[in-house]
């Protein structure tokens, strides 16, 4: 059985988080102190997404994974869908590539506090490994500087 699923919701945040990024010019947001950045994207099974961030300083952050909703996703009969989780990880940028040196799990409503030790350049969202095959996920993280 295959499952289409998109909620207006989803929609909504990934038009916002346009318009938000759309202000930018280009694909490296500037960060003032205080303002979250919210990166939204799809992830298939086995995939990675790298977001260019530049947190102005070292510090607390905290990163909560506020939509992970599944847009294709095949269920074997009778199957269940389970709790979603997907990995999330900030890091440098290497020769062009997100190198990450933090990462964790999180499913839909998670929120996690983390002391940087050196401003983060990058946020990758990744397969962890527990997407079925062919899936296709949408997710919207959002990452705030909340060091005083």
């Amino acid at each position: 059985m295959r499952l289409r699923f998109r909620s207006s919701t989803a929609l909504l945040l990934a038009a916002l988080a346009g318009l938000v990024l759309a202000g930018c010019g280009d694909d490296s947001p500037a960060t003032p102190d205080g303002q979250p950045l919210v990166f939204s994207g799809d992830l298939e099974q086995g995939g990675n997404v790298n977001h260019v961030l530049d947190l102005t300083r070292e510090g607390t952050i905290r990163l909560s994974l506020t939509e992970l909703t599944p847009v294709l996703i095949e269920l074997p009969p009778g199957g269940e869908l389970g709790t979603l989780r997907i990995g999330v990880g900030l890091g440098d940028i290497s020769s062009g590539t997100c190198r990450r040196t933090f990462a964790t799990n999180l499913s839909e409503g998670q929120v996690l506090t983390v002391l940087l030790n050196d401003p983060a350049r990058c946020l990758l969202v990744f397969d962890n490994g527990s997407l079925p095959e062919d899936a296709v996920v949408a997710y919207t993280v959002v990452v705030e500087n909340v060091t005083e």
